[in-house]
C-alpha cells in the first residue's frame, strides 16, 4: 500500500488529502480516498466513483456524481448502477522508486505534481 499526496478541487471542495495505493495486493479499484466522510475509488486518477451506493443521497449533495449502468435491452444484461465522480479536478505527488540497476540499491523520492483536470466536463443539471 502506498499514500499519495493530492490537492483535491471541485465546486465546494480545495484541500489537501491522500489517495491509497493498494495496487499491491489485489483490488478491482486500487486507489481510493474519502473526502466528507464519502469514499471514492477507482483505477486512475481520473476514473473514481461511489464506493458504496447506499451514500448517493448524501454525496450527491457534495459532489458531482453520474449515474448510469450497464443496461443493455438487447443482450439482456443488466449491471448495477455506478456514480462516476465528475467536475473536479487533481495535484497528485505520486511516490516514485528508482532502481540502480548495477546493484539493485534502491532509492525512493517524489515525482513531480500531476495535474489532471478532466477532458469531459459534464455539468450536473444537464444530466439530471
Amino acid at each position: 500500500m502506498r499514500i499519495w499526496m493530492v490537492h483535491y478541487r471541485d465546486k465546494l471542495h480545495d484541500e489537501d488529502i491522500e489517495i491509497i495505493n493498494t495496487q499491491d495486493g489485489y483490488s478491482t479499484n486500487p486507489l481510493s480516498f474519502t473526502l466528507d466522510g464519502i469514499t471514492f475509488s477507482g483505477t486512475s486518477i481520473g476514473d473514481f466513483e461511489l464506493n458504496d451506493e447506499r451514500q448517493y443521497d448524501v454525496a450527491k449533495e457534495k459532489f458531482c456524481l453520474l449515474k448510469w449502468s450497464g443496461n443493455n435491452k438487447d443482450s439482456n444484461i443488466i449491471t448495477p448502477y455506478t456514480y462516476d465522480l465528475q467536475r473536479y479536478s487533481m495535484n497528485v505527488c505520486i511516490p516514485i522508486i528508482v532502481v540502480r540497476k548495477r546493484d539493485g540499491h534502491e532509492m525512493q523520492g517524489m515525482g513531480e505534481p500531476v495535474e489532471w483536470i478532466p477532458v469531459a466536463v459534464y455539468d450536473c443539471n444537464e444530466l439530471l
